[in-house]
């Protein structure tokens, strides 16, 4: 499934987060779209969840040299890049 088609079939239910249509590529890997979303948002106590309000087993708070961090998980065995920014600058 192309990231389009996952958006399509599983609407991200977790409003915090949001969808972009561009192509990243991680270890090799081509992401046709990605979800993302501010850490400042996201993150309640130790609980963290991706747009589906799955929650992350591999949850390590951002370094504060890192502007973002990156994220994988799949929907039906298809991979799918969260990508989660530190700060949101206006």
């Amino acid at each position: 499934m192309t990231g389009k088609e996952i958006l399509a079939k599983y609407p991200i239910t977790n409003t915090k987060w949001a969808y972009s249509h561009l192509s990243l590529t991680v270890s090799n890997i081509v992401y046709d779209g990605y979800y993302y979303c501010w850490l400042n948002n996201i993150v309640t106590g130790l609980i963290t969840t991706d747009p589906w309000y799955r929650a992350f087993k591999d949850y390590v708070p951002i370094s504060d040299d890192d502007m973002s961090t990156l994220y994988h998980t799949t929907v039906e065995g298809n991979p799918v890049l969260l990508l989660m920014y530190k700060k949101k600058y206006v």
